[in-house]
């Protein structure tokens, strides 16, 4: 038996819609879609008369989405996202792939470890745009389908229920300045007890089990503390190394075991093919340069 389509509307005109929902703005949205403005605009009339709504307001910014628009989003939205995934699913992924790849990492991670990575990757598919959302929401929007995945510490992803994709271990470490070290009459060599003297800034997510000077929301903020004098940091390991400044000294300490950080991507939803193969490289890559 023969399915039966039942709306008359152009699909792409539904595309039109998602795109302008998202971004707000006629003109943002036209660059988007290679289209011009009164084009993008005349399409969202036609879709909104088609199925007999006004779907966006103007507004001092840009437009404002309807009621009706706020409805009909997330089943558009999911549509729309079946459909590209199902195109990109029966095309082969080469360097000449254009492609999006929507993703949260910790921005500590991404710029001391994966830089290398990221720059082996965007020479191979010059074609492909990496778009970097903040930490704080990246469960959020994953749970919204607006980003592919997550790559993090195992232990954000204990309460989501994800596909995880385990990638490197790396150990734990305190780092300080020497002019801090020097202030407190101390050496790179100090004992657990002379560590929980002294002011101690860390990531909330990694933050050891002491009191803590202070909790900060990136790791980068916590070396940057360490770079200023004023704190012990606690990071990852060999990030003395990757920063390269002479003044900072990974620090040595007696009765202390160093907790170790196990890194994992997360996703949710089916992976485009683009998502897919940058998985498969990074752990390809955490693979040769990183305990697993």
């Amino acid at each position: 038996m023969a399915t039966v389509i039942l709306s008359n509307s152009n699909w792409n005109l539904y595309r039109n819609f998602l795109v302008v929902y998202e971004t707000k703005n006629l003109h943002r949205a036209a660059e988007i879609l290679g289209l011009t403005r009164s084009t993008v605009g005349s399409n969202i009339k036609e879709l909104g008369n088609q199925i007999g709504v006004t779907l966006f307001t103007s507004s001092r910014k840009g437009v404002e989405p309807t009621s009706e628009a706020i409805t009909l989003y997330p089943s558009i939205k999911k549509a729309i996202d079946l459909i590209t995934e199902g195109e990109e699913n029966v095309q082969e992924f080469t360097p000449e792939t254009r492609a999006i790849i929507r993703l949260s990492v910790p921005s500590t991670f991404a710029s001391y470890y994966l830089k290398d990575f990221f720059k082996a990757f965007c020479a191979k598919y010059p074609r492909v745009c990496f778009e970097f959302c903040g930490r704080a929401n990246g469960f959020e929007l994953l749970a919204q389908n607006n980003i592919d995945l997550i790559i993090d510490i195992d232990s954000f992803f204990k309460k989501n229920m994800l596909k995880i994709v385990p990638l490197c271990t790396l150990n734990g470490a305190y780092i300080a300045s020497r002019d801090f070290l020097a202030a407190h009459k101390l050496t790179s060599k100090i004992t657990k007890e002379e560590l929980m003297q002294l002011p101690v800034a860390s990531h909330t997510l990694f933050a050891p089990d002491m009191e803590l000077f202070a909790t900060t929301a990136s790791t980068e903020v916590a070396v940057a503390m360490a770079k200023n004098d004023l704190a012990v940091a606690f990071c990852y390991s060999d990030v003395v190394n990757k920063i390269g400044d002479p003044n900072i000294v990974n620090l040595e300490i007696s009765g202390l075991e160093m907790p170790k950080l196990n890194f994992a991507v997360g996703y949710e939803k089916v992976l485009t093919k683009a998502a897919r193969v940058f998985i498969q490289e990074l752990v390809a890559f955490c693979t040769k340069h990183h305990q697993r």
